[in-house]
């Protein structure tokens, strides 16, 4: 199932971040039951479409989105990538909490 945000305000979002010449990607979440970073969901991942082209995969944004397309309302998504299953890469929980400062200060101005 596919489920979409609200273009309007997503299109804000992305002006917002380019006012605050912040670093962005637009693209398609994969949303999972569990995280895969610690599960193997591969047999999941095979299934979805090629041309979706994944950028991350999260828990929560199907619900979101679903909800509020279901009501008539608009939702959107931030969201910050934090660990990968795909690299040995990880970030220290230090700059996990910077990090999120910095989207949830997007967030915030995202409303004005």
């Amino acid at each position: 199932h596919i489920s979409y945000p609200s273009k309007e305000l997503t299109n804000h979002i992305i002006e917002t971040a380019k006012k605050k010449n912040l670093e962005y990607h637009v693209g398609c979440i994969v949303c999972t039951e569990q995280f895969g970073f610690y599960s193997d969901n591969e047999h999941m991942i095979k299934r979805i479409p090629k041309y979706l082209k994944p950028l991350a995969e999260e828990m929560e944004t199907f619900a979101l989105f679903h909800t509020a397309n279901s009501f008539g309302k608009e939702a959107a998504a931030i969201v910050t990538v934090v660990d990968s299953k795909y690299s040995h890469d990880f970030m220290p929980i230090e700059d996990r909490e910077q990090s999120m400062d910095e989207m949830i200060l997007l967030a915030l101005d995202s409303l004005e």
